[in-house]
């Protein structure tokens, strides 16, 4: 896999006989619980259900799915056990009770925008064409 990186997580290691094709990385850049028209709510909970949603909608937009993310960094401001939790149940509602991808979680004081109280970037595992 000359020039792919490898990336493992929590997810089982590939065995001998795994699936051997290639797989393209893409990098969706940080993404914030802002809609469409640039609203954003000062509860946490729904910034981090719509920024998951502007990340699957990016994923899907470079020919991806949310089930092929391989590395997740988050951005949190002030974080606490609480918003973990938060950010815990937000994940399983965007991608399911499944395995989860590598997480990299950064408390942060201030993140781009006032208000702004999370954000979320990825690497994607895109199958090559």
């Amino acid at each position: 896999m000359d020039g792919v990186p490898v990336v493992l997580g929590r997810r089982s290691l590939p065995s001998a006989g795994a699936d051997r094709h290639q797989r393209l990385p893409a990098r969706i850049a940080g993404q914030g619980g802002e809609t469409a028209d640039g609203w954003l709510s000062a509860l946490f909970c729904e910034q981090v259900r719509q920024a998951l949603k502007n990340l699957c909608t990016a994923i899907e937009a470079v020919g991806g799915s949310p089930q092929q993310i391989a590395k997740l960094t988050v951005l949190i401001v002030d974080h606490s056990e609480a918003r973990l939790q938060v950010f815990g149940e937000e994940l399983v509602h965007a991608l399911g009770r499944g395995p989860k991808p590598a997480c990299t979680l950064i408390p942060v004081p201030r993140l781009a925008l006032d208000g702004m109280l999370f954000e979320v970037e990825a690497v994607v595992l895109l199958d090559e064409v």
